[in-house]
């Protein structure tokens, strides 16, 4: 009898752990965290005979069971890590794995080979067009600077895994950083900049595991963009400093976004990065002037930045020509939708970083834009 009981003891326990993530699906009692990455909401097939019948509605329903059951995220999360503990797999193309626990995403490393080079003759076609938006906005009391962002595969390629080394060959940042400064356009070379304070630095500029400039490396360029405009338009604006420096070993989001696509459970060796604290210097004579930033996603960390009414009487961020922000946060507003002289003649600086990898984009179409509509009057 007792032997019995044991049984059913042991049928309820497994029937209620097998019906768990059911319950969970339907009637959501446990609090899970979402998955890091792209994903697409699969919606509940609507039940029509027909479809039953033509057997188009089970395909669909299986489909969604299958992107919906309960806890799903934790047995992705339980399957990631014993693949990458056991067998140092990892289940996602956009990572590669490089030594001393390294993560890079893999076009960097191509950009860094120059596997992706766009050749000499189209980056100069490129940067003249650039040269002639700048001219026209300046006609127009508009200035332009040009900002190259660093890549990681740059700075780290000593620790590119072997398998995914290549021939070194001419790449898109050396082109663009000749042709700019033979054509005389306004840019800062963060990606040389970053690479000749390498060896002092005493903080890292990269985290191990994020694929942008660290939290810490982004905000300590704002000083020197904020020099440049300084010298650009020949007024004097805020001045920025640093202070309270800390090393740390507590990470943002923004710092682990590579392993964060991993899904994990348990976090990988992130070394260390530090914290800082800006401190902002003006008067009532201080230069504050409008800026339209067009950028790739290294921006996302200055734009974060607090106080930046401290430094621009407004700041607008132009997602890869797209999505603009902070408006974006109220209502969709797309800056191709936009009126393009009355955006120019609202603004006294435009900013247009790239990194090396989006660099053969760089401008994601506003330069044509700029070009057709002020150029070709």
């Amino acid at each position: 009898m007792k032997k019995k009981f044991v049984y059913i003891l042991l049928s309820i326990i497994i029937s209620a752990l097998i019906s768990l993530p059911a319950i969970q699906m339907f009637f959501p009692f446990a609090k899970v965290k979402k998955l890091y990455g792209v994903t697409y909401k699969q919606e509940k097939p609507e039940f029509v005979v027909k479809d039953w019948i033509n057997f188009e509605y089970q395909p669909k329903l299986y489909q969604y069971l299958l992107e919906n059951y309960g806890f799903r995220p934790h047995f992705i999360r339980c399957y990631n890590q014993l693949l990458f503990s056991a067998f140092g797999k990892y289940n996602s193309s956009v990572i590669t794995y490089g030594k001393d626990g390294q993560l890079y995403e893999p076009w960097f490393i191509d950009t860094y080979y120059g596997n992706d080079f766009i050749g000499d003759s189209l980056v100069i076609e490129k940067v003249k067009k650039i040269k002639s938006v700048q001219l026209e906005l300046e006609k127009r009391n508009t200035k332009l600077m040009v900002v190259i962002k660093p890549g990681k595969a740059s700075y780290y390629p000593e620790y590119i895994p072997d398998r995914k080394k290549s021939e070194k060959k001419r790449n898109n940042y050396e082109a663009f950083n000749q042709y700019l400064a033979e054509y005389n356009v306004p840019y800062i070379d963060f990606n040389g900049l970053f690479m000749s304070a390498k060896d002092t630095t005493k903080y890292p500029l990269f985290p191990k595991t994020g694929t942008h400039w660290s939290v810490y490396g982004g905000t300590i360029t704002l000083d020197t963009i904020t020099r440049f405009m300084e010298n650009l338009v020949g007024k004097k604006m805020t001045d920025v400093s640093y202070t309270n420096i800390t090393e740390t070993t507590e990470f943002t989001d923004q710092d682990i976004d590579l392993e964060n696509l991993m899904n994990l459970i348990f976090p990988l060796d992130r070394g260390t990065t530090a914290t800082v604290d800006i401190v902002y210097k003006n008067d009532s004579t201080t230069y504050k002037p409008s800026v339209i930033c067009i950028s790739d996603s290294f921006y996302w960390i200055l734009f974060g930045l607090p106080k930046k009414e401290e430094i621009y009487s407004d700041i607008k961020y132009w997602y890869y020509h797209n999505d603009v922000y902070p408006d974006m946060f109220k209502k969709p507003t797309y800056a191709k939708e936009l009126d393009l002289y009355q955006q120019i003649e609202n603004t006294d600086i435009i900013m247009v970083m790239a990194c090396t990898s989006t660099l053969k984009d760089i401008g994601w179409g506003f330069f044509e834009r700029a070009y057709d509509s002020l150029c070709k009057q």
